[in-house]
């Protein structure tokens, strides 16, 4: 049984986010909605975020200001789930991603979590060697969802139309500003490695001259 369909659009902004982080995680939501018991994810969207290595964390703006764009544009749809990726460890969820997912799956019971590691996709170009999986959390244990790509032809002309006609600003806009974020977070974060660095030299400084002291204390007098 499928439990996830999932949209080319989707999928490709994902995939592109991930990719243009090779070092870092990311992480947006997903958009659709509830059909039957199938979730269909036609969209995905992000914002400005921290990303490190193994961690990564939206602002906390982030998700109600996309849920209320939606709105607006009168879509029908809202927020199914979350993503984020693993950039060259795999998909599964770690413990604070279980706990995120535990969060919102009390805000909506169906909420799907993405996790897509990038590093093959990079290194081949090719899309399908990314590798993708979507998980929930059920009885307190993570579960595995089945997905599906749509390949509907008449679907698919209409998700590209429907996403055209909102007019969004590009998504490569989106990273440039994300990027920013995660560049003055990276700068702040040198500076304070800077400034311990440099205590810890001057602490070295002056054991050295402590030691020197007490070296000279402990030598003999002549008579």
């Amino acid at each position: 049984m499928v439990n996830v369909r999932i949209y080319p659009l989707a999928l490709a902004k994902i995939l592109k986010h991930s990719a243009s982080f090779s070092g870092i995680e990311v992480a947006g939501v997903l958009i659709g909605k509830l059909s039957g018991n199938v979730i269909e994810i036609s969209d995905s969207d992000t914002g400005p975020q921290i990303g490190t290595s193994g961690h990564v964390k939206l602002a906390p703006t982030v998700a109600p200001l996309i849920a209320e764009k939606i709105e607006k544009q009168g879509r029908g749809e809202y927020i199914v789930g979350w993503y984020h990726s693993h950039p060259g460890f795999g998909c599964f969820l770690s413990s604070i991603d279980v706990e995120t997912q535990v969060g919102l799956q009390k805000m909506f019971s169906q909420c799907v979590a993405l996790v897509v590691d990038p590093h093959d996709y990079i290194m081949s170009g090719r899309p399908s060697d990314a590798e993708v999986k979507m998980f929930q959390v059920q009885e307190d244990k993570v579960v595995s969802l089945e997905y599906e790509v749509l390949l509907e032809k008449d679907k698919l002309i209409r998700n590209l139309i429907d996403y055209l006609e909102r007019g969004e600003e590009p998504y490569s806009t989106a990273l440039d500003r994300i990027r920013l974020e995660v560049y003055e977070w990276n700068r702040k974060l040198e500076e304070k490695v800077n400034v311990a660095t440099e205590g810890i030299e001057q602490i070295r400084e002056e054991l050295k001259s402590i030691s020197n002291i007490l070296k000279q204390d402990k030598q003999p007098s002549k008579v």
